[in-house]
């Protein structure tokens, strides 16, 4: 199945991204992000690249211990996405992190609201299902003990939860795929049950659609590449592989550009992002870490 997929030119495709910053500036506070899916998607191919120079970076975005902000460019304060994916690629390059626990203690339960929501930032607005994943994942990659959030955390995560059995950003809102998976790692980190498993499984491999083979991020939607990854990497946390992985191939195959890279729709423009997760949506690797979505060796 792998053979069908053009692996040279997406690693190529990688490299140019990671090292020559073909990014359009708009993109500056995705940086962290970025460097999150190149350096996995360079070890997912076991390709050699350079880990000093994203290191070197990573300091420069680092405003407290374990506390990364977006951009070199300005003075905006520490968000726990970049933060997240900062300390992910940290790790995905074997360094050594000398964990100062109340630090990232202190930044979680600065952007823990009243009911368990988090916010992105100490002053963001913007606090869904994402935020409360990145956060609870940052604190288990840094070996931090989450229970202090099992009842306030936790009781969000359920409330997210509709009567299909999927998740949506917040309580209420439409069920959504990436939700999905961000509420379901987010309840094995605190060691709680999945409610309405078997909805939810359903409502899962219902996404594939008939027509592609792609996966849709919800009900009535067209398939995007990305959601390889957020539906198939759910269901492995569940203990189950049901999705037609040949059908899918399909339709990766037609997200594929002719320079490397994936895009989430065929015959787009390729991005990191959409690279990684179709990547990670196909390929088999026995070192997957579901939970966290990073590859460890």
């Amino acid at each position: 199945m792998q053979q069908q997929l053009t692996l040279g030119q997406h690693e190529v495709f990688v490299q140019k991204t990671l090292y020559e910053q073909q990014l359009p500036y708009k993109t500056d506070s995705l940086k962290a992000l970025f460097l999150y899916c190149c350096v996995t998607t360079l070890k997912l191919l076991k390709s050699e690249f350079q880990s000093e120079p994203i290191v070197n970076f990573l300091r420069l975005l680092e405003v407290k211990p374990h506390q990364y902000k977006a951009s070199t460019f300005d003075d905006s304060e520490p968000s726990i996405v970049n933060s997240y994916c900062a300390i992910s690629t940290l790790r995905e390059l074997q360094e050594n992190i000398q964990v100062d626990q109340e630090s990232a203690l202190s930044f979680v339960r600065s952007l823990v609201q009243e009911d368990g929501n988090v916010r992105s930032s100490a002053s963001s607005q913007d606090a869904d299902i994402r935020m409360v994943y990145s956060a609870l994942a940052y604190l288990d990659l840094l070996n931090i003990d989450t229970s202090e959030f099992q009842q306030t955390v936790g009781k969000f995560v359920l409330m997210c939860q509709n009567q299909d059995g999927a998740f949506g950003l917040r309580p209420h809102l439409e069920s959504h795929s990436g939700a999905s998976y961000c509420a379901i790692a987010s309840l094995k980190i605190l060691k709680l049950e999945v409610p309405y498993k078997s909805s939810l499984i359903e409502w899962l491999v219902n996404r594939q659609c008939k027509m592609t083979g792609g996966m849709a991020g919800r009900v009535n939607k067209v398939a995007d590449s990305c959601y390889s990854f957020w539906i198939g990497w759910t269901l492995k946390m569940l203990g189950l592989d049901l999705l037609d992985k040949e059908r899918l191939l399909e339709f990766l195959q037609h997200c594929q550009s002719n320079y490397g890279g994936f895009s989430k729709h065929p015959q787009c423009m390729p991005d990191p992002i959409h690279t990684l997760h179709s990547l990670l949506g196909i390929m088999e690797n026995e070192n997957y870490d579901y939970v966290h979505a990073i590859i460890l060796n």
